[in-house]
């Protein structure tokens, strides 16, 4: 039960994140032909990046909310642990789903 609600919650949100790393990847590589090239190799250190990106994008907006005397919490290796986490955790969301997604044109 608990694992079929995440399912869900995740399937929501993932578009969403999905679209906002590839809007970082576009930044990142702005014409057709680096992005082109960067696609044809490994994936992973691509979407690292952009996931790294993503997180201190957060965090930044989570301190300017912030009284200017408090402090943040979190500590570099902490964020490195979330970081790889995540990290792994969307990757592998992202091979269930082109899995489901090519199972589905399949049938």
């Amino acid at each position: 039960m608990g694992r079929e609600q995440m399912s869900t919650e995740w399937g929501k949100r993932l578009p969403e994140l999905a679209k906002r790393l590839e809007d970082i990847l576009y930044r990142t590589f702005p014409n057709k032909n680096d992005y082109y090239n960067m696609m044809k190799g490994p994936i992973e250190p691509q979407l690292e990046f952009a996931i790294k990106t993503l997180v201190d994008q957060h965090q930044q907006y989570q301190q300017n909310l912030q009284l200017p005397t408090q402090t943040p919490s979190s500590s570099s290796s902490n964020q490195d642990a979330h970081l790889d986490g995540l990290s792994k955790l969307f990757v592998a969301s992202l091979r269930l789903q082109f899995a489901s997604t090519h199972a589905e044109e399949r049938d």
